[in-house]
């Protein structure tokens, strides 16, 4: 094992540029340690997947039809200038929803009961709507 270790660097002290192999290895793998770990979601905004699961969960309401969710959430800021995150940070303080049958009152009422379910928001805090109707030939 040590003989094949002393070939590998003998081999290696031959090489040119040696310095700047190994630092651009070393910032290969500084990358993959900050980047290789994280979520990619195609550059959607994040609350993305938790607005895809309630469209998921919506769009099953007999009479809803296609579903879109909007959530707006609070900024995380620090609380009084301190280094600690208001407690309030984070949470949804408004719900757009867009469906198909919303024209309907008593899907659009069901809708909105379900969103204040899901999420906690008072009812004043979600709008349904109607979603347009695209013309198909």
């Amino acid at each position: 094992m040590k003989a094949a270790i002393r070939e590998l660097f003998g081999r290696l002290r031959g090489v040119r540029n040696l310095g700047t192999l190994v630092l651009v290895a070393a910032l290969a793998m500084a990358a993959l340690l900050l980047y290789g770990g994280h979520d990619d979601t195609g550059g959607e905004p994040p609350g993305t997947a938790l607005e895809s699961r309630m469209e998921a969960v919506l769009s099953q309401i007999e009479g809803a039809g296609r579903v879109v969710v909007l959530l707006r959430e609070k900024d995380a800021q620090p609380a009084f200038g301190g280094g600690q995150a208001d407690p309030g940070a984070g949470r949804v303080e408004g719900v757009v929803v867009v469906s198909e049958g919303a024209g309907d009152v008593r899907v659009a009422l069901e809708l909105a009961r379900a969103v204040k379910a899901l999420l906690g928001v008072d009812m004043a805090r979600i709008e349904v709507l109607r979603m347009e109707r695209s013309e198909r030939g």
